[in-house]
């Protein structure tokens, strides 16, 4: 059996001579780190509740598959959260992949304010600062900072020479 699986820039693409799509893949994976410590102690408790909530909303409540949020972590605080699974999972295949990845948090991550968590079939995000952009939006848009950035999501699957491919993108621009 062959694999590769490469992870680079935001980007994850995945090769094998088997079929993987809706296989739920939790490794390998790949964690970074802000530079950042943690100041408040309740931060990773209330980080963990806040990610587990968005977790449930993007795989229990919408079955999206993905879900990003702006968390009040105190009065004069804001953290953001992003989950996402690839498409070709299951509701229940992603939660449990999400909750695999936000397990990981305590330990590789645990005293950092912004962390990733990734595998094969999805990630999960966590910061001080708001890295995505919302397309879609009720409000009038944000002035432009230079510090948004736009989540675009491709997801491919193909054959080439009997190997199958699934390959999905996390782009981010200014």
């Amino acid at each position: 059996m062959n694999n590769l699986i490469r992870f680079l820039d935001m980007s994850l693409s995945r090769y094998s001579n088997h079929n993987f799509f809706g296989n739920l893949t939790t490794s390998p994976s790949w964690q970074m780190l802000g530079t950042k410590n943690i100041t408040n102690p309740q931060e990773l408790d209330k980080g963990e509740d806040n990610m587990q909530s968005l977790i449930s909303e993007a795989t229990l409540e919408t079955n999206k598959l993905y879900g990003m949020r702006e968390f009040t972590l105190s009065p004069t605080e804001k953290r953001y959260g992003l989950v996402q699974c690839s498409r070709d999972l299951s509701d229940k295949q992603c939660n449990q992949c999400l909750e695999a990845m936000l397990d990981k948090v305590p330990k590789c991550c645990g005293t950092k304010i912004g962390w990733q968590v990734v595998a094969p079939s999805c990630l999960i995000k966590y910061d001080d600062f708001m890295f995505y952009k919302l397309i879609f939006q009720t409000s009038p848009p944000l002035p432009n900072s230079g510090t948004l950035f736009l989540l675009i999501t491709n997801l491919l699957l193909f054959e080439f020479l009997g190997i199958k491919t699934l390959m999905f993108s996390f782009y981010f621009l200014l």
